[in-house]
């Protein structure tokens, strides 16, 4: 059986608040109602859940499935995708035969894109199958949106955020961290038992809060902490303290200027998987990538 190299892409799904919103808060926070948008998507017909992309190009959501396990919601799903406008005639490369395409121009090839989500009571993980042919991030979050509009419609609210994503940076932690143009922000994520520990002193009733503390550390306009961030790893690496920090993760810029997302979570992660093909037609067999998905979020 062959098999074709599929590059998976890590990213995490944020709302970014507008200004004077009617809830009073503002920034940048998980997307967690991503779990209500599939659903109200995935129960509209089929020929609803239609976008049009750029460049003579629509997508839906092709399938997906929900299941709730402890502190968290997966998805698991495809998309489909196929450019249109585009029928050139066909060339037999055995015999040198040509003839002319019998597609519609309206049709196109369908393309699946993979993908699978987390939902923590911290974070939205967002897995991606990488696909040329198929759909980028950049698309799925422009389809999210536009369909965000018709799901808060349908429930009488009013917009007052737009959906983002970042990339999570893999690899070697330290490596990519001291590759960084810029640290914005770090986030600790502490054991709330440190809350009645000697350093912080405060009170020991901590029944009723989540296990771990968010210790959030912000640069000053236009500066960088990165070598502050790589001593607080170093502690976390340390034997004695493993238990008191769960995970770190930062927010910053790298050598392009974009926004990255650095998160101990991701440090032994793949870039790449091998998965099989069918044979007759091509495709990688679905089974099997949703497979590889969900196993990278058993680690997140």
């Amino acid at each position: 059986m062959y098999n074709k190299k599929r590059k998976i892409g890590f990213f995490s799904i944020t709302k970014k608040m507008w200004k004077n919103n009617a809830e009073g808060i503002e920034g940048e926070y998980p997307f967690f109602e991503l779990k209500e948008l599939i659903t109200f998507i995935n129960e509209l017909d089929e020929n609803e859940r239609n976008y049009d992309l750029k460049g003579y190009k629509t997508c839906s959501l092709m399938s997906v499935s929900l299941k709730e396990i402890e502190n968290a919601i997966i998805f698991t799903g495809v998309f489909k995708s196929a450019q249109y406008r585009y029928r050139p005639s066909l060339w037999d490369t055995k015999t040198n035969e040509e003839r002319p395409n019998p597609k519609k121009i309206n049709e196109g090839e369908k393309e699946k894109t993979h993908f699978a989500v987390k939902i923590t009571e911290d974070e939205v993980f967002f897995v991606l199958e990488t696909n040329g042919n198929g759909i980028s991030i950049t698309n799925v979050i422009c389809y999210l949106k536009s369909f965000h509009i018709k799901y808060l419609t349908s429930i009488d609210k009013k917009q007052n955020s737009s959906i983002q994503y970042t990339k999570i940076a893999r690899g070697d932690f330290l490596e990519v961290l001291g590759n960084l143009k810029r640290t914005k922000v770090a986030e600790v994520y502490l054991n709330k038992s440190l809350l009645g520990g000697d350093g912080l002193n405060f009170s020991n009733r901590t029944y009723g809060l989540q296990r771990n503390v968010v210790l959030t550390l912000k640069a000053e306009k236009n500066q960088s902490f990165t070598e502050t961030v790589i001593d607080i790893f170093n502690k976390f690496n340390k034997q004695e303290i493993k238990d008191s920090i769960s995970k770190i993760r930062i927010q910053g810029k790298n050598e392009d200027n974009e926004d990255t997302i650095l998160d101990t979570s991701f440090m032994e992660k793949i870039e790449y998987i091998d998965v099989s093909i069918n044979q007759s037609t091509g495709e990688v067999e679905t089974i099997e990538m949703l497979t590889f998905l969900k196993s990278f979020l058993d680690n997140l």
